[in-house]
């Protein structure tokens, strides 16, 4: 634990680290400290499960690809349980490091995750803000919660190419999304969007949501449906939509009818 564990507010002196904090055991809580290093900030090995990082301050990342904490196996594809990241403050990454990376090793592997919980953070000036990347396999309930996600390069939440088991709930709600694309200009215009799904869902029992979001201001479309993604057990409700492109664009091979009732679409009559 650091000087500010437990502090949701203003911080207190920090106690920092400048190099990296490698966990590969079970039943570790990282609490109120400062990492600032432009390697990996935070890194997760080995199927480290039931692992807390809360009210930290990662800042200054810059390894290309990569994330200030990221979860990656150099070791074949382990399993991740009950993962809990909230509250702490991720800003100031290289522009095209992510803040939090689900992620392939160099031999092609890839974890397995099964409970993961990223609530309450806040996102400021990052790549991806969450991205789940070659082939993450998701096996539990992923959730996204309540952060305030400000000033992207690319994508804020990205949920790439992988498989969802039948047990998957990916679920994306009440977050805060502002200047999704305006940190740099290092992806394509057209391809910085706030919230991306393409995710291969095995069966019909998984699903995904994308629920109570505000997207104030995205490049291009504020959610992102690929051709992976069966659209039929997705659902897109609630959300105040307020883009400079499209609400929703669902990709031509996409399979399904999206239930996107009950959102406000920038406008008041739609």
């Amino acid at each position: 634990e650091g000087p500010n564990a437990g502090t949701d507010g203003d911080r207190d002196a920090e106690a920092t680290i400048e190099d990296t904090v490698t966990i590969e055991a079970n039943d570790v809580t990282v609490d109120g400290v400062e990492v600032d290093t432009s390697s990996i900030g935070i890194a997760l090995r080995d199927g480290a499960d039931e692992v807390t990082l809360e009210h930290n301050r990662l800042t200054g990342t810059d390894v290309f690809g990569h994330g200030a904490i990221e979860i990656t196996d150099y070791s074949g594809s382990e399993t991740y349980d009950e993962l809990t990241i909230a509250n702490n403050l991720i800003e100031e990454t290289g522009d095209t490091t992510n803040g939090i990376w689900f992620g392939e090793d160099s031999d092609g592997d890839s974890p397995v995750v099964e409970t993961v919980d990223i609530t309450e953070n806040t996102f400021e000036d990052v790549h991806n803000a969450v991205l789940t990347g070659q082939e993450t396999d998701i096996q539990g309930e992923f959730t996204v919660e309540d952060n305030d996600i400000d000033n992207t390069a690319s994508h804020a939440v990205n949920i790439q190419p992988g498989e969802a088991g039948s047990d998957a709930e990916i679920d994306v709600v009440g977050n805060t999304f502002d200047g999704v694309g305006e940190f740099s200009d290092v992806n394509d215009p057209d391809d910085r969007f706030g919230v991306v799904f393409d995710v291969e869902f095995s069966d019909g029992e998984a699903e995904g949501t994308v629920e109570d979001n505000t997207f104030e201001d995205t490049t291009t479309n504020a959610v992102e449906i690929r051709s992976d993604s069966d659209v039929a057990q997705l659902t897109v409700t609630g959300n105040d939509i307020e883009v400079t492109d499209t609400g929703v664009n669902i990709e031509s091979g996409a399979d399904g009818t999206l239930d996107a009732t009950d959102n406000f679409w920038g406008a008041d009559n739609g």
